[in-house]
């Protein structure tokens, strides 16, 4: 047998025991409500092998506590009457109601950015905070926002409480986590 040979099968045979322990370990992990019901896994924009996000579950955020309570319905004002995307005449066509986190979780995974005033693509993309157009599309108050700037920075307005830093990061951290409506 050549040195080849033997290099070929030790790479082959490592390759399946990393196959192995990612499927055992795969086995062992919680199942966790994402997406809508009876949605499957959620397409993802690479972050994961094979463009699929998986649900971490040991993710620690909260889309109903720590993301649609904290923030959305609460400083940043977004389903407010008087702001943008509560009341009757909701803008950027995002309904956002007080109270529902359900509804607002369905219109932020729902949610495509628009090429104008864009970059265009998905508000939120599961499992990869870099491609979320939430978070470019957030301002915060501060420190510069390091996924940069897309759209209309949102909370908008002058009178509007801009999301801070660690915000930014809870948002971003439940992206990651795959964002679960948790």
């Amino acid at each position: 047998m050549t040195l080849e040979h033997v290099a070929a099968r030790a790479t082959a045979l490592v390759g399946l025991v990393a196959l192995t322990v990612t499927i055992a370990s795969c086995a062992s992990e919680e199942s966790i409500k994402f997406g809508l019901p009876d949605a499957g896994p959620i397409p993802s924009s690479g972050a994961t092998s094979g463009g699929m996000c998986t649900v971490a579950a040991t993710c620690k955020v909260s889309f109903k506590k720590d993301i649609f309570t904290a923030i959305i319905d609460g400083p940043a004002g977004c389903t407010g009457a008087a702001l943008c995307h509560g009341g009757d005449t909701p803008q950027g066509d995002m309904i956002l109601k007080p109270g529902d986190s359900h509804g607002a979780y369905t219109e932020f995974i729902n949610y495509q950015l628009k090429k104008s005033p864009g970059p265009a693509g998905a508000y939120i993309a599961p499992c990869d905070a870099t491609d979320s157009r939430l978070l470019c599309n957030t301002a915060i108050s501060d420190a510069d926002n390091p996924y940069g700037a897309c759209g209309t920075a949102m909370p908008f307005g002058s009178a509007a409480t801009k999301l801070t830093k660690k915000q930014l990061d809870t948002l971003a951290e439940w992206i990651a986590c795959g964002a679960p409506e948790n």
